[in-house]
C-alpha cells in the first residue's frame, strides 16, 4: 500500500520521505503566509495576490492527494471528502476575479477540481477510512457545527458576560449573508484547512511515529497560527480557534473522514454570530 511518503517503497524504507516533507511544508506555508500578510498590512494586500496564495495551497494539496491516491484513507480522505474538495475548486473558479490573471486562476482551480473528482470516482471503500454513508457524514457535520456555535456562544455570554450584538440584521439581511457566506467559508477556509490540518498533516505526523492523541494536539498549532490575524478578537483567538481545532480533529479522528469537519467548520463560521444573538436573547 502506498503512503503519504512514497509511491514506490524500496528496501531503503521511504526514499521519498524528504519530498513528502517538502510537499507538506509547501501546503502549510501558503496559509501561514496569508495570515502573516493580513496581520502586517490587512488593507494593502491585493485580493489577486491572496488568490494566488490560495491557488498555490490548493495545487500542492492536490499533488499530495494524487501521490497518495492508493492510500487516501490514511489522510482521512474518502469519497465525500474528495467530492467536497472538488466542489471547492469549482466555487473558487467562480469566485476568481474577472481579469486575465483571474481567468487563469479560474482555469487552474477548475482543472484541479476535476483531478479531485477523478480521484473521487476511482475511490474504493474497501481501502478503509470512513465507512458511514455520505448523508450521515453531512448531517453529523452540520449538527456538530451548530453545536459548536451554540456552545462557544454560551461560554462567551455566561462566562465573559459579553452581551454585545451590534446591529441585529433583518431576516432578509440574514438570508443574504448566509447565501454569500456559506460558499465563501466552505471554499476559502473550511475545505482546505480541514484537508490540510486534519488530513495531510495528521497523516504526516502519524507516519513519523507520533501517537494520534499527540497528533490531535500538534495539528492545532499551525491551525492556530494560521488564524493569527484574528488576534484582535481575544475570545475567538484564545478560546474558539484552539478548542475548535481540537473538536474538529476529534471529529476527523473518530469518523476517519474530513468531510464532516469540513461541513462543521463551514456551519460554525457562518452561524456563530446568529448563535450569539440567540444566546444573548435567552440570557436577557
Amino acid at each position: 500500500m502506498q503512503s503519504l511518503d512514497t509511491t514506490a517503497e524500496s528496501d531503503q524504507g521511504h526514499p521519498d520521505r524528504p519530498l513528502a516533507t517538502l510537499l507538506v511544508g509547501l501546503a502549510v506555508c501558503p496559509g501561514l503566509a496569508r495570515a502573516i500578510m493580513l496581520v502586517i498590512a490587512p488593507e494593502s494586500i491585493p485580493a489577486s495576490l491572496l488568490n494566488w496564495v490560495l491557488l498555490s495551497e490548493y495545487t500542492v494539496l492536490v499533488i499530495i492527494l494524487m501521490r497518495a491516491r492508493r492510500s487516501l484513507a490514511s489522510l482521512h480522505m474518502d469519497r465525500p471528502s474528495l467530492a467536497l474538495l472538488s466542489l471547492a475548486g469549482l466555487i473558487l473558479a467562480l469566485l476568481s476575479p474577472t481579469t486575465i490573471p483571474g481567468a487563469l486562476q479560474a482555469v487552474a482551480f477548475l482543472a484541479l477540481g476535476l483531478c479531485l473528482l477523478w480521484l473521487a470516482r476511482g475511490y474504493h471503500a474497501s481501502s478503509g477510512g470512513g465507512r458511514l454513508p455520505t448523508v450521515s457524514l453531512l448531517i453529523i457535520g452540520a449538527l456538530a457545527g451548530l453545536a459548536m456555535a451554540v456552545f462557544f456562544s454560551i461560554v462567551r455570554v455566561w462566562g465573559m458576560r459579553d452581551l454585545e450584538t451590534g446591529d441585529v440584521p433583518t431576516l432578509t439581511q440574514a438570508l443574504q449573508f448566509i447565501a454569500s457566506a456559506v460558499p465563501l467559508q466552505f471554499a476559502r477556509a473550511a475545505s482546505l484547512e480541514e484537508a490540510l490540518y486534519r488530513g495531510v498533516l495528521w497523516a504526516w505526523l502519524k507516519q513519523r511515529g507520533v501517537k494520534e492523541k499527540w497528533v490531535l494536539i500538534l495539528q492545532v498549532v499551525p491551525f492556530w497560527i494560521g488564524h493569527i490575524a484574528g488576534q484582535n478578537e481575544p475570545f475567538a483567538f484564545w478560546v474558539v480557534i484552539p478548542a475548535g481545532g481540537l473538536l474538529l480533529g476529534c471529529l476527523a479522528w473518530r469518523l476517519r473522514s474530513v468531510s464532516a469537519p469540513m461541513i462543521a467548520h463551514t456551519i460554525y463560521n457562518t452561524f456563530a454570530y446568529f448563535a450569539h444573538l440567540l444566546v444573548v436573547g435567552l440570557y436577557g
